[in-house]
């Protein structure tokens, strides 16, 4: 293993500067200038639909625009929000089943005025409407776009059920549920100038309060998660405190993430249903296997353990055979098929390869920048740096401008996570280059 500096003690964790910065941007915006409401332009009429047959285009769904929720207002109806993602599975089977039952068509038409967003596109629209349970989510919303409710995947009858009363829910009670609305006030946050320390430590101790019972790494519910941005704070809480306990434990959820590694084409899954980390669902996201990619280089650097360099030179293969694009950098998603990821690889070599999402995210790219930078040094990769170069070149050739960096997909401008990530991106390619 190549000798370097070690990354994880010359700064905090990227994710964590980038939460360092929401704090401190928060912070500086006085209260009554705070948006309440996603402020992004409209979206061009373009929707994630399942790539098999279907009829859920049939329903009226409109872009994401405050000219949709003016007419919703005019009309008097509620709004229908459908997040999406292009790689969702249970989005697809959603388009598939209920959004293709002719009484759900019927309704959605009658009752609402309905927006689809893809949430890659869109994720400061996502923090407001996603359910606690994922995607597929259908928020239903008040004409000025306040969630009442909030459906998960469902079938046709339960959706019909849950739509109808959500409808029924606002034309009986508008005067009260707008009353309610314009009473509400946000708490306050707390005065501050700064991230301290203390806010690290808070956290740390947030997050090592869901570590599991089994020993099966950080529990989301039933669910496990890759979570590399928990693995890499704690192992720089290793290096920071000399206490090993903190090192094991990155050690250990690395090693049950495993589990979600494609043992063919290699990648993470995003997600086991089950505390024992089975049934996986299968898409392959750009920010998890960043992610994976940075703590498994973190836990290469700081243990000497060949384990994690193979592993991450794995993470490494995948990214570049699958997800990588010739005009530099890297798609966002692979879409799950659970077919094909259940053959080997003779068996997936007369199959089509599951759809790829090639649009490119300024944020998305500068994370796996940086973890390509940093694997790179441990490796002594070039071909790895020279991607990693590549991809920020794209980036702010393609995304930034006079208004500042775009996320990309024609969606928003200077989001504040795509600047934090492309600014420790920069700073690891002037360490990197000298540039």
């Amino acid at each position: 293993m190549k000798s370097t500096p070690a990354r994880g003690l010359r700064r905090l964790p990227g994710p964590i500067v980038a939460a360092g910065m929401v704090l401190l941007a928060t912070a500086a915006i006085p209260p009554g200038l705070r948006a309440e409401e996603p402020a992004v332009p409209p979206a061009k009429d373009e929707f994630p639909f399942s790539h098999r047959p279907h009829r859920a285009r049939e329903i009226a769904w409109r872009a994401w625009s405050p000219a949709v929720f003016e007419e919703a207002v005019r009309a008097g109806k509620p709004v229908a929000v459908s997040l999406t993602a292009t790689w969702c599975q249970k989005c697809h089977e959603m388009d598939e089943k209920a959004f293709s039952d002719p009484r759900v068509i019927e309704l959605l038409n009658r009752r609402f005025i309905c927006i689809r967003v893809d949430t890659d596109r869109y994720p400061e629209i996502k923090d407001r409407y996603l359910s606690g349970k994922g995607w597929p989510t259908t928020a239903f919303c008040t004409p000025g776009g306040d969630p009442m409710s909030k459906v998960w995947y469902v079938e046709a009858d339960e959706f019909l059920t849950q739509a109808n009363a959500a409808a029924d829910h606002w034309e009986k009670n508008r005067e009260s549920i707008l009353r309610k609305i314009a009473e509400y006030r946000p708490p306050p946050l707390p005065e501050r100038t700064a991230a301290a320390l203390e806010d690290v430590e808070a956290i740390l101790a947030g997050i090592d309060a869901t570590w599991a019972k089994d020993d099966s790494a950080w529990a989301a519910g039933d669910f496990r998660f890759p979570s590399p941005q928990n693995i890499e704070l704690y192992a720089w809480k290793a290096a920071a405190s000399g206490q090993k306990i903190w090192l094991d434990r990155a050690g250990r959820a690395a090693r049950c993430t495993q589990a979600l590694e494609d043992p063919v084409e290699f990648g993470y899954y995003r997600v086991a249903m089950k505390p024992d980390w089975s049934d996986p669902h299968f898409e392959k996201l750009l920010e998890t296997n960043a992610g994976m990619l940075a703590a498994l280089v973190t836990l290469w650097r700081q243990t000497g353990d060949e384990e994690w360099g193979k592993a991450a030179s794995r993470t490494v293969e995948f990214l570049q055979a699958t997800l990588r694009q010739a005009a530099g950098g890297w798609g966002a998603s692979q879409d799950a098929d659970a077919e094909y990821f259940a053959l080997d690889r003779a068996g997936r070599s007369k199959r089509a390869v599951p759809h790829i999402d090639g649009a490119f995210y300024s944020g998305l790219n500068a994370q796996t920048a940086s973890a390509f930078f940093a694997y790179a040094a441990v490796s002594g990769d070039a071909a790895a740096r020279e991607a990693a170069v590549s991809a920020l070149d794209r980036t702010f050739r393609e995304l930034w401008s006079e208004a500042g960096l775009a996320h990309g997909g024609g969606a928003g401008v200077n989001l504040l996570r795509d600047l934090a990530l492309a600014g420790d991106a920069c700073l690891d390619a002037h360490q990197a280059t000298g540039e």
